[in-house]
Formats: C-alpha cells, structure tokens, sequence
C-alpha cells in the first residue's frame, strides 16, 4: 500500500486520563504514494478481564471473567460506503472521545486487568485492512473525604496467657491508627502498646501492610483467586520490659487505590498486621490486622 509509518498520537504525553475527562489525539500516518480508501476510523473501548487455571482431580478448570465499561467506534476520516483518496505525504487526523465518568482504574497483572485501548483501522475496499493500536491509563480520582470510613479510627489488641496447668497472667497486645485513610507519599503514625504480665519476653514486633487482590469470574461469584504480595514492613527489636509504648512511622510508597472502584471482577484490599514475638513460643505469638484505604486525595485533617 506504500503505507510507511501509522501510529496513534495522545494530546496526554503520559497518555493518563482522570474517569470524566476528554481523550484527545491524532492518527498519523506517512504515504510514499497516492492510495483510495475508504476511510479511517477509530474504536475505543474500555474492560476488564480476569483469567486463571486450577487442577481438581488431575484436571485443569480454567476461569474467566469479563466486564466491558463502554465501546465506541467511529470513522474520523471517510465512510463505511465512501471513498477517499489520499495523497502522498504525511496526514493526521484528530479523534475525542469523552471518558465516562467512575470508570475503574487501570490494573494490570498476570490473571487479570483494568484496560483502555484505542484502535485506528484504514478500512480499504477489497483488501485488506491496515491497524494500529495503543493503550492509556485512566485513574478514578479516590477523594478519601468523600468516605466515611477513612476518618475512622481503630484500635486492635489481643491478649494471652501462657502454661499447661496454671494460666500466667495476661500478655496484652494493641495498635491504633487516628484513620484508616492515607494516600502515597503519607505516613501511617501506629502507637503501640505491650502490658507483659506473663514473665514471657517479647523480643520484638513487625508491623506490615500487605496487598491482597481478590480475582472473579463475575460479580460477587463464588470462584475467585486472590494474590497476596507484600508492600513494606518495619521490626522494631525491643528490650524485655512489662510495659512498652511508642509510636512507629509507616510510609506507604506509591500504590492502586483501594478496591478498584466500580470493577465486580477485580478487588483490592490493602491490610495492616501486626505481630509480636514471643520469646522461644512461635506458636505463642500474637497476631493482628486492620484493614487500611488507599485514596489520591488526602483527608483533609
């Protein structure tokens, strides 16, 4: 066809759009010789897809999941039934289209995504057709003030008592947030407290938050697989004393937002443990956990 460069050009550089704004760009392409076509036409389309296998009794059962959030397709140059003669050289033709608004997030892993793509398509009669293709990020814009639950405070304590015949007194464990929402870039303050009336020691205490993303066929269905991974952690070594308090400062790197709002199939929960060792007793050790939110707009607090 003589067709020798075709590409999609976004007005976003970093091609990353807000749920509710604008995508603009143009559709370039380079000729070295006069070509007829029909026209030129553009889809852009919104989804999410899940995707992962499990062996029951020797047999692998694959699941799948899909949602589409929208899909348009329009010719910004010619027509299904016209024809267009181009000429030789360089041509752009610019395409908008706006974004819906509480689109979910971009998300991309091994068993499933959050996707936006654009496809442009040189429809050309009795041949066959020239495509290009790209992608772009879109970001719900997570404001935490807009949710009740991310002013909320929390406390989080367990206790417990040690020896076969005669229970010791209580070794007594608890942290607390002032809120369970942050956004990157912030520092979760988490006070913590040890009253240690066993006479066990505590060695030491490590404070993590892990990911958790919870994978499904469909909405709310009963198959699903959900992938841990581990952000950050921090272990504070501690004297043997009855009683310890101090306050640990948990910076949280640049993350997904929580829950992946408005996707049924893909879901992410972000989780704050503590656990404190007990010397010489792993079985002994006490565990706990509070669910955190991760938003882009900070509590205004």
């Amino acid at each position: 066809m003589g067709l020798e460069e075709f590409r999609i050009i976004f007005g976003n550089p970093h091609k990353t759009y807000y749920s509710g704004e604008t995508v603009t760009g143009n559709v370039f392409l380079v000729l070295n010789s006069p070509k007829k076509i029909r026209g030129i036409r553009v889809r852009i389309k919104g989804e999410a897809h899940t995707s992962w296998t499990v062996r029951i009794n020797q047999h692998l059962t694959r699941y799948l999941g899909h949602e589409e959030y929208f899909s348009t397709r329009y010719y910004i140059a010619g027509s299904e039934s016209g024809e267009l003669e181009l000429s030789a050289g360089n041509h752009e033709f610019t395409f908008e289209y706006a974004l819906p608004k509480d689109l979910p997030s971009s998300f991309e892993s091994d068993v499933g995504h959050v996707r936006y793509s654009i496809k442009s398509t040189i429809d050309r009669p009795w041949k066959y057709d020239h495509e290009t293709k790209d992608v772009f990020k879109v970001r719900f814009n997570y404001d935490l003030n807009t949710d009740p639950r991310a002013k909320q405070s929390v406390t989080v304590e367990e206790s417990k008592s040690f020896g076969l015949f005669f229970a010791s007194p209580p070794l007594t464990v608890n942290f607390s947030l002032p809120v369970i929402g942050y956004v990157p870039g912030q520092s979760i303050p988490i006070k913590v407290n040890i009253e240690n009336e066993s006479g066990i020691p505590v060695n030491s205490v490590r404070i993590t938050l892990n990911k958790y993303v919870t994978y499904r066929q469909e909405k709310s269905g009963p198959d699903f697989k959900t992938v841990k991974t581990k952000i950050t952690e921090v272990v504070n070594q501690l004297e043997d004393k009855d009683t310890v308090s101090y306050e640990q400062m948990l910076k949280i790197p640049p993350l997904q937002n929580s829950n992946l709002i408005n996707c049924g199939i893909i879901d992410i929960t972000y989780i704050l443990k503590l656990k404190a060792f007990v010397n010489k007793l792993s079985s002994a050790d006490l565990k706990m956990a509070t669910p955190i939110l991760i938003g882009t707009v900070p509590l205004h607090n």
